[in-house]
């Protein structure tokens, strides 16, 4: 990230003096650039490393043979030089042989077996698992990979999304077997085909997440395509789960379990051994934020005062800018937060704070706008030293009280709790903050009557930059003023809102007729769904 209260990445700007060929700011962009893409570059390697351990043990009942012979059971057997099919893909647990080594036909074991000499019974293990688990292992590596990102919110918001995707497939099959047990064996083709017409389009018509539409419509086409395979059909199932057409071991079943043991590999990845915690940064960059508003507004006041040289302003300028994409990190980390918080244990009262802190930072955003055509446009004249003269003092003073107000508020958002003694240190900034308001107004009236330019170009940037810095001050003491009441006025039905809420939500922003139906979206889902569709069907048939 950008260091506001150092050197910061900026623009390549040519300063006044400059040899030619050469730029002030060229070393310290590379400098800043290279800071921040080392520090980006390994805190990925070490989620890198850290997801691939997770991947590495996970997969050991794919490639030990030991481990997956006590996972998944034995699976096949060499008899006479042939490969001889043991345990079925939807066996598991103990079973034994009542057939021959060539055509085994196993049977559950039972107390007479155990009571029985072991040379005389045939004791076959099928795993703790069906075997229709073993082939899908490997989704659930997909579906970590597709699902982690740089922080526990943000990851559990794509897991979210994934599982959404991936159970809307789901229950799409699931419902095509209650219609059709048997699938290929008695279905209607053109029954099969509307229906993965129909899903195929509203994944794609929808205003659902990409995450959501990949996973989704990955499976559709995965699930459909061994449904309507005749050599193949849906795989239901044994082991019943209690609910009609729906087995542990089922194919429907399966591909759910897996894709959730990946989403949660996933934001393990993001907590153990080092948590990325959104709302943690969120803590961290509003104490950047502070620290960047203070160099941002005291080097503009230097730079005004004829204390830095002509040059530095670009320097200001680019500090300017690293503020506003610093603010932007924090609303997203903000938003994301909900997903590792969803406003339980008081966090619903941290995120409210942070983002009333969010939206009094935008307000000091729009008021850098105008303070910077001000310094641009300054005329460094007899005017302007008058001015300075008498303003430096307080422009000085209000600046240091408005950011100690900043700070200590922001301070007091960690917590989600603004306590009686906060409450009172807040309120004697603000009183502090609106004294040092009412000296700048009396001096700069003394200067106006002094100079006698009321409407003058020359003296305009003057009033705007003092303007500029009187309302960021005065939007600073405003937000500090809702905060010291924030107990009282704190309504919780804003942090009340849970999962369900959202996802219905979601669900009715998702399916919006009149966004679906668009010419733009029916273009789009046109191009994607055909090739889908055509794809599908020769894959199907071809043989």
């Amino acid at each position: 990230a950008p260091l506001l209260h150092g050197d910061v990445e900026m623009q390549t700007v040519k300063n006044d003096g400059d040899a030619p060929g050469q730029s002030s700011s060229d070393l310290t962009k590379m400098v800043v650039k290279f800071q921040s893409q080392n520090a980006k570059f390994w805190n990925n390697m070490t989620l890198a490393i850290v997801l691939s351990m997770y991947m590495t043990i996970f997969g050991l009942p794919i490639y030990s043979e030991n481990i997956n012979y006590s996972v998944f059971g034995e699976k096949n057997d060499f008899i006479e030089g042939k490969l001889v099919s043991v345990c079925g893909p939807n066996m598991m647990g103990m079973k034994v042989n009542e057939g021959s080594p060539s055509h085994p036909v196993l049977v559950p074991a039972n107390m007479s077996h155990l009571t029985t000499s072991a040379d005389d019974v045939d004791f076959v293990w099928c795993g703790f698992l069906p075997g229709a688990y073993e082939a899908s292992w490997p989704g659930v590596v997909q579906t970590a990979m597709l699902t982690v990102l740089c922080n526990t919110g943000t990851t559990v918001k794509h897991a979210w999304q994934c599982l959404a995707g991936t159970f809307c497939a789901v229950l799409n099959v699931y419902f095509m077997c209650i219609l059709y047990p048997d699938g290929a064996e008695g279905y209607m083709p053109i029954i099969a085909w509307l229906d993965l017409a129909i899903v195929i389009f509203l994944f794609l018509a929808s205003k659902a997440q990409v995450n959501t539409r990949i996973m989704g419509i990955c499976w559709t086409v995965s699930l459909m395509m061994h449904f309507m395979n005749p050599t193949t059909g849906p795989t239901t199932g044994t082991y019943s789960t209690g609910i009609p057409f729906l087995n542990y071991d089922g194919e429907t079943t399966v591909v759910m379990l897996t894709a959730i043991m990946g989403c949660i590999i996933a934001v393990i990845a993001t907590m153990f051994p080092k948590p990325l915690l959104n709302i943690r940064r969120v803590h961290e960059d509003a104490l950047e934020i502070v620290k960047g508003i203070d160099v941002v507004f005291k080097e503009a006041i230097e730079y005004y005062m004829c204390q830095l040289s002509a040059a530095s302003r670009y320097q200001v300028f680019a500090k300017m800018q690293a503020l506003t994409d610093l603010n932007g990190r924090i609303s997203a980390n903000l938003t994301d937060s909900y997903w590792e918080t969803f406003n339980l244990c008081g966090y619903g009262k941290i995120r409210l704070l942070y983002q009333s802190m969010g939206e009094a930072v935008s307000k000091a955003e729009s008021v850098v706008y105008p303070m910077r055509s001000a310094l641009d446009a300054i005329n460094f004249g007899d005017e302007h030293a008058a001015f300075t003269k008498e303003l430096a003092d307080v422009l000085t003073e209000l600046h240091t009280e408005t950011v100690e107000c900043l700070r200590l508020c922001a301070a007091c958002c960690k917590d989600g709790q603004i306590e009686a003694s906060e409450k009172e240190a807040i309120n004697k900034k603000v009183s502090a903050i609106e004294a040092k308001q009412k000296d700048l107004s009396k001096k700069y009236q003394v200067v106006m009557k002094k100079t006698r330019q009321w409407l003058s170009s020359d003296t305009a940037p003057d009033n705007l930059f003092i303007f500029a810095i009187a309302q960021w001050a005065r939007d600073v003491q405003d937000w500090a003023t809702d905060l010291a009441e924030f107990e009282a006025s704190y309504n919780k039905t804003w942090c009340s809102g849970n999962v369900c809420v959202i996802a219905a939500q979601q669900l009715g922003s998702m399916f919006d007729p009149v966004a679906m139906l668009s010419k733009k979206q029916l273009r789009f889902t046109a191009m994607n769904a055909i090739p889908i569709l055509v794809t599908f069907a020769i894959s199907l048939y071809a043989n």
